[in-house]
This record gives structure tokens, C-alpha cells and sequence, in this order.
């Protein structure tokens, strides 16, 4: 069975949101090595790239079986262990040959991998796509937009008043009140906080009853933000999202390690679905993820000559707005795609 690897390059289309626990305020980071010095460089993380081709993978495989069979269900477990790998690690089975088996059975928990019930290591290898180090040197990846704010339409569009009922009306005109209510508070409280920073560093006296008069005020801005009309009101602060810039380039690399033609032929269709909705990350509704990739296509087998294995260029993957895109000489990737298209629909998604 064929290793072949893809080596290229993903390109942020539209800003890329993909956020972690307390990662604060600023996009997804990691720090490189660059001509011996650490630097701080944009990053779309290995597990975020496998989660989402699985999930598509899945999708792709359950809906080729659900066309065999219309009536098919699967288990809560095997639903878990198929689209996630389980949902948690156990002991399993200690039985030699269950691997074989269970990856002849299940092409996307052999591709993927499975923790649960009985670990199983996957064929693909995806790296974390790391962001090229800027020619300039360091950089700030702070996003560079202020906050938003979220428009009443009725503001927008005064004719639309006459379409409320009288006492809906009287419940927007408190809702607007409130709102500008908040935003007076919410100016008293940035210079209360102001205050406190200057008076801290000045180690004037006056710090801890400014920091007081601050709390009070954050505290008044909670207390009227939990009344029922406030909850209504349509006009909010919108916050700025920690995005990584459109245009940053970001290396990128896949291994698929010793698959069968069937699993390639499901890696291949996965990527061609994907390239349908060619995005990654949140806030897609507001445009964010949209990328563009460019690869390198490569195999490991032997040449005939020579039974040590041998890498060799067979051809490029590119996916794009207009689709995928699939240059190859070698005969493998075509034979893998003729095996998932007349095996797919039939293909048991597990046989316990």
C-alpha cells in the first residue's frame, strides 16, 4: 500500500477565526524558530484540520450508505466512535487480528484513528498549518478592529415604528432609554478606569477610593443589563473577533501512511466535498475562513528498479472558489477514486 504525502501552502482568503480556552483577545498563536531566534507566528491548529475533514469524511461516508439502504441507523457509541474517535479511552480488545479487521470494516476510523472502545492508530498524519514568518520581522496579530455595534433597525429606519402596536411601542421607546443609558454609563466607566490607572501609577492616595467608585459603576452597568426590556433590546456592542489577517500564508503538510485505495479514494472525495464550503473556523455568516490551498503531490512506493522506497512528484492538488482541482500522472489516485466511487455505496460503515 502507497504513502503519499501533500505539501503546499493554505492561504487565508477572508480573516480566519478559530478560537481556544483563554486565548484572550488575540488570534492563535505559536512560537517558531526563525534564523535562531523565537518567533510568534499565526497557526490553524493540527486537531482543528483533522476534526473538520472527519466530520466531512462521516458525513460522506454515512450518506453513500444511507443511498445503499435507506433504512440505516447507527448506535449513539458508533456514531461517537466514528465522527470522533470515541469519548473516551478504554481498555479493548486484546485480540491481534481485531485491528485488521476493524480497519478493513471502518475505512474512516483507520484513516482517522479511535481511542474508544479499542485504540486505533490512523493512517493520516495532518500537521498544523503554520503561518509563513514575516520578511519584516515580528508583527502584531492583534486584531486591528474595534468593536461593533449592532443597529436597532428601527434607528435605521424610522418608517418602521408604524408596524408596532401601541404598547410595542412604548416597549421599544424603554428599550432605547436603556441603551442610552448604558452607553453614558459605559463612557463613566472607561474614565473611572482611566482614573484608576493614572492614579495607580501615580501612587496617588486616591487609588483605592477611585478603584471603589469604578467597581460601583461596572456594578450598576450588570445590575440594569439583567432587566427584562435591556435582554430585548436589539442595539448591543458587537466585539471584535481575534482573527488571523486575510493573506497570511500559512505551510502546510498531510501524510496518509500505508492506506488502501478505498481509504484514499474517501480522503480524495472528502477534499472535493470540502471544497464545496471551502472554509475554516467561526463566523462564517460574517465572511471569516474562507482559504485557498495549493499542495504538492507526492508517493512513497517502490520504482521497480529499486525496492527501497523512493519519493516522487506525481502531480498537484489545488482547492479553490471553483472547486478541486486534481493534476496527477500516477495512476494510484485515479484507481483510489474508481475504488471509493463503485465501493462507497455499499461500504458497511462497521461490522462488530
Amino acid at each position: 500500500m502507497p504513502t503519499i504525502r501533500f505539501l503546499g501552502t493554505i492561504e487565508a482568503k477572508t480573516p480566519i477565526l478559530i478560537t481556544r480556552i483563554r486565548q484572550g483577545d488575540r488570534p492563535l498563536t505559536m512560537v517558531v524558530m526563525n534564523d535562531g531566534c523565537p518567533v510568534r507566528v499565526p497557526v490553524i491548529p493540527g486537531e482543528t484540520l483533522k476534526g473538520l475533514l472527519r466530520s466531512l469524511a462521516f458525513k460522506r461516508l454515512t450518506d453513500a450508505r444511507r443511498r445503499a439502504d435507506p433504512a440505516f441507523t447507527m448506535s449513539l457509541e458508533e456514531i461517537y466512535e466514528q465522527a470522533k474517535g470515541g469519548v473516551a479511552f478504554v481498555s479493548g480488545c486484546n485480540d491481534l487480528s481485531f485491528d485488521d479487521r476493524r480497519r478493513s470494516s471502518s475505512p474512516i476510523v483507520s484513516l482517522f484513528g479511535a481511542a474508544s472502545p479499542t485504540p486505533i492508530r490512523g493512517r493520516m498524519i495532518i500537521e498544523p498549518a503554520i503561518g509563513q514568518v514575516c520578511p519584516q520581522g515580528a508583527f502584531d496579530w492583534s486584531m486591528d478592529l474595534p468593536d461593533g455595534v449592532r443597529r436597532d433597525p428601527l434607528l435605521a429606519d424610522d418608517t418602521l415604528i408604524h408596524l408596532l402596536a401601541t404598547g410595542e411601542r412604548e416597549k421599544w421607546r424603554r428599550q432605547t432609554m436603556l441603551i442610552r443609558h448604558g452607553a453614558k454609563k459605559k463612557k463613566d466607566l472607561d474614565d473611572a478606569q482611566k482614573a484608576v490607572k493614572r492614579a495607580r501609577r501615580a501612587q496617588s492616595p486616591d487609588y483605592e477610593m477611585l478603584e471603589t467608585k469604578a467597581a460601583q459603576v461596572a456594578a450598576e452597568i450588570e445590575q440594569f443589563r439583567q432587566g427584562d426590556d435591556y435582554t430585548l433590546a436589539v442595539q448591543r456592542p458587537l466585539p471584535s473577533k481575534p482573527a488571523t489577517p486575510a493573506g497570511v500564508i500559512f505551510d502546510h503538510r498531510i501524510e496518509i501512511q500505508n492506506a488502501s485505495l478505498l481509504e484514499i479514494g474517501l480522503f480524495l472525495d472528502t477534499l472535493r466535498s470540502w471544497s464545496l464550503d471551502l472554509r475554516i473556523g467561526g463566523g462564517r455568516t460574517s465572511g471569516y475562513g474562507r482559504i485557498e490551498l495549493n499542495y504538492s503531490v507526492q508517493i512513497q512506493a517502490p520504482d521497480g528498479r529499486d525496492w527501497q522506497p523512493q519519493w516522487r512528484t506525481i502531480g498537484s492538488l489545488r482547492l479553490d472558489d471553483t472547486g478541486m482541482h486534481l493534476d496527477a500522472a500516477d495512476p494510484v489516485l485515479a484507481e483510489a477514486s474508481a475504488v471509493w466511487t463503485n465501493a462507497g455505496a455499499t461500504e458497511e460503515l462497521d461490522s462488530q
